[in-house]
């Protein structure tokens, strides 16, 4: 454990405290479509639960790289248009 915080510069104080976060704050449990406390429901409940925040975090990453590209390569033909017709 000792290990793992000193080479990558990960809080084990700052886990725990978030944990203790997440236990107050209440969830959404997408089988019961009902928000909840973490702490209340048994743990397959909080694994799906925290599994569907996940995939939505994911969703949202994927629609912002896809955003993020388009406006780089918008950028770039700005950029280097002249050079991008002398190619063509």
């Amino acid at each position: 454990m000792e290990e793992c915080g000193d080479s990558h510069g990960h809080n084990i104080d700052l886990f725990k405290e978030s944990s203790e976060t997440l236990d107050q704050e209440a969830t959404f449990f997408p089988a019961s479509k009902e928000f909840a406390y973490l702490k209340d429901k048994s743990y397959a409940e909080q694994i799906e639960a925290l599994k569907f925040q996940l995939d939505i975090a994911k969703r949202r990453m994927e629609k912002e790289i896809s955003r993020c590209t388009k406006l780089e390569d918008k950028g770039l033909r700005i950029l280097f248009g002249g050079y991008y017709k002398r190619e063509e």
